[in-house]
């Protein structure tokens, strides 16, 4: 059987990034409204707001932007997006990406501006500082 791996495009990366972006930030909301609810129910109505305990859910967006990525890459393998896009990260040698991998990968998403490196280059920076690859690819030998 033939292995067809192509890196996959501009366009498979928008879209993967786009519904990533839409999990996670369905996710955040769910756990936010949750924290929410506890808040009000654990506050007594005369009590003063806390500012840091306002401040938090905003304080928490950066490491919980982070735990998404990386629990998907880590445990589940391709993010939700990567799922319905046939999408998948493999090393550049094309072998499966390693814990290392994903923990440069997923710092390197919150590096301000990385996104726009796609402007400039076929991958992005978290791929190129990770070593590796998104690819579309139907009939892989490479499993998730």
């Amino acid at each position: 059987m033939e292995v067809d791996i192509q890196p996959a495009s501009k366009l498979f990366r928008l879209l993967n990034f786009i519904l990533d972006s839409i999990f996670f930030l369905l996710i955040y909301g769910v756990l936010r409204l949750i924290y929410l609810i506890v808040y009000v129910k654990a506050t007594p109505p005369e009590a003063d707001s806390d500012p840091i305990v306002t401040l938090l859910p905003y304080i928490l967006i950066i490491p919980g932007y982070f735990l998404y990525y990386f629990i998907s890459e880590y445990f589940f393998h391709p993010t939700f997006a990567k799922r319905i896009t046939k999408t998948k990260v493999v090393s550049i040698n094309q072998s499966s990406i390693k814990l290392k991998q994903i923990v440069i990968r997923t710092i390197a998403r919150i590096i301000p501006f990385e996104a726009a490196s796609y402007m400039v280059t076929e991958v992005g920076m978290h791929d190129i500082l990770s070593k590796t690859m998104v690819i579309r690819s139907l009939n892989s030998k490479y499993k998730p």
